[in-house]
């Protein structure tokens, strides 16, 4: 696509640096970008940036980003042309030490009315992670995680897997990491591709 119209401003002011940019394309599309970040004497960031966008068939994008004392948060919605809908919220800041910790949630629902619920949080070195998924058709995905680095560097967790398909058939299996070692249950790939 050919961009028909761009329009760009930016200014810097007093350590404050204010961006926004509008593009429309040539089938209709268009995306507006607006941004305002500072530093303070310390080296800081602080700031915001919103992003919106609509698709030529009728998508849409609305998302958002802040920084703020060492902490960043974002959250977003987007509705497909097809009329599926997706929302994602996430918040994570960084300690003195560099430790990371916060978290991620994301729901969707897709136009045959398939839906998605999950999350992912980050806390003491220790990643988790839980996902719902339900299919149009009346399947079911369960997964959970949990995994952790340890001062040598090595990952040991694992993550278990329940599956009920339409038709009745289920699943269930597991990985685990320990010590280096990855170590796998559950049922053949065949078996599993009954649920499908």
């Amino acid at each position: 696509n050919i961009r028909i119209k761009n329009e760009l401003v930016a200014a810097v002011n007093d350590g404050q640096v204010t961006h926004t940019a509008t593009v429309t394309t040539a089938n209709g599309a268009t995306t507006q970008v607006d941004r305002d970040y500072s530093r303070d004497a310390e080296g800081n960031l602080s700031g915001s940036r919103t992003t919106t966008v609509t698709g030529a068939n009728g998508g849409s994008y609305t998302g958002s980003t802040t920084v703020n004392d060492g902490q960043m948060t974002h959250t977003a919605s987007r509705t497909t042309a097809n009329g599926g809908t997706a929302q994602v919220d996430g918040s994570y800041s960084r300690d003195a030490d560099g430790n990371i910790s916060g978290g991620r949630s994301m729901t969707a629902t897709g136009a045959n009315g398939g839906t998605y619920s999950g999350s992912t949080t980050v806390s003491d070195g220790q990643l988790t992670h839980t996902g719902t998924k339900t299919g149009a058709n009346g399947g079911t995905v369960q997964a959970d995680g949990s995994y952790s680095r340890g001062e040598d560097g090595k990952v040991d967790g694992g993550r278990t897997t329940s599956a009920t398909g339409p038709n009745g058939a289920t699943y269930s299996g597991s990985t685990t990491v320990t010590d280096g070692q990855v170590t796998h249950t559950g049922p053949s790939r065949a078996l599993s591709q009954d649920l499908a």
